[in-house]
């Protein structure tokens, strides 16, 4: 799709503080941040860095510098293109390396108010990724919702929310994936039988106790059962069927997607289910809880398999109805194909500019 030229903005993303291991909302607004950049926008990300090395018992000066310098250095896990300003908020003379700001855009509640004391005089955005009462009250949310900034939202059921919060209409803008990167190059059939990709995550919302006790219930019943687990917490004393790569780079999910049959989710909450959507693209059958997040793309029997949020046994017999139907693992397959190519960067990034345009 080739986009319409907009006038050259200067925007500016605001995040919490460096991460250093891949997150799916960063993974998110550094795609947004490269690609454009390469349409010829001035793009800068604002980290707060507020927390950054709180562990550490140094100097406050000391610590200021050393996460200025890895302000610059990272993120290496993922690659920002180089037009890209990267600004650390523990910077002197702050306000004059921001510079010139037409549009800033606050990327979580806890960058939310920093939007009104770096850029009073700026166009406000909030780029809303989830509904985050794990780090701020509702009232907070509601609060910030109804300011005076433009909501855009990446799921169905969180613009719904956001707007009836809100009061007002949010923009929406289904989170995208690169669809040039994510696919099969390994035929299904000849991936081994009984394969399982799935992500591993500390937060409670992930639903990481129904993955694990899952597992182990299938592995009774299939006794070849090979597990392919990505994540970022340490995970010690796994079973040596579940093989686990930690901080997994992009190519090295994709080739986890490609070996397997299924990729389990288990989530209980989540604004979006990315994972999903990118194991569908690389041909690989989804089986996932109904969370909010997956309903955006999965339909239970269509181009997913759906089980109840929660609720064990579920899981394990919709796991175990695509590993004993092929029949079934082609149709989902097919489906599951055809379904993403609706979730282009390409697509997103044409809606994104014409929001901003219109702010």
């Amino acid at each position: 799709m080739n986009m319409e030229k907009k006038n050259k903005m200067n925007i500016c993303f605001i995040l919490p503080g460096q991460q250093r291991r891949p997150v799916g909302g960063y993974k998110i607004v550094f795609e947004y941040a490269n690609r454009l950049a390469r349409e010829g926008h001035n793009i800068s990300l604002l980290f707060l860095n507020k927390t950054s090395l709180q562990t550490l018992r140094l100097p406050n000066i000391f610590k200021r510098m050393m996460t200025n310098v890895l302000t610059q250095i990272e993120p290496t896990w993922f690659p920002l293109d180089k037009r890209v300003k990267k600004i650390s908020g523990l910077s002197r003379k702050l306000r004059k390396k921001i510079g010139n700001i037409d549009i800033c855009i606050s990327t979580a509640i806890t960058t939310y108010s920093s939007m009104d004391q770096y850029f009073p005089k700026t166009k406000h955005a909030f780029l809303i990724q989830g509904y985050e009462t794990w780090m701020a009250s509702e009232d907070e949310l509601v609060k910030a919702y109804s300011g005076n900034n433009t909501n855009i939202t990446v799921s169905k059921w969180l613009k719904s929310l956001v707007d009836n919060k809100s009061g007002k209409m949010s923009y929406l803008i289904q989170n995208p994936i690169d669809l040039n990167a994510f696919k099969s190059y390994c035929q299904l059939n000849s991936r081994a039988p009984h394969t399982i990709s799935c992500l591993y995550h500390s937060n409670p919302c992930k639903g990481a106790s129904y993955l694990m006790e899952s597992l182990q219930l299938l592995k009774i019943k299939y006794i070849d059962l090979e597990v392919y687990m990505f994540g970022v917490p340490n995970l010690n004393k796994l079973p040596n069927w579940i093989h686990y790569t930690k901080c997994a780079s992009q190519a090295e999910v994709i080739e986890i997607y490609n070996k397997t049959r299924v990729f389990l989710c288990t989530s209980i909450e989540e604004g979006y289910g990315l994972t999903g959507l990118e194991a569908m693209a690389c041909e690989t059958c989804l089986v996932s809880t109904n969370y909010a997040g997956a309903l955006e793309y999965a339909v239970d029997g269509y181009n997913s398999i759906l089980a109840e949020s929660k609720n064990v046994d579920s899981i394990v017999a919709c796991v175990e109805k695509v590993f004993d139907n092929d029949v079934l693992q082609k149709c989902l397959t097919e489906n599951g194909k055809a379904t993403v190519q609706d979730f282009s960067w390409e697509k997103a990034c044409f809606r994104m500019l014409e929001i901003l345009d219109n702010i």
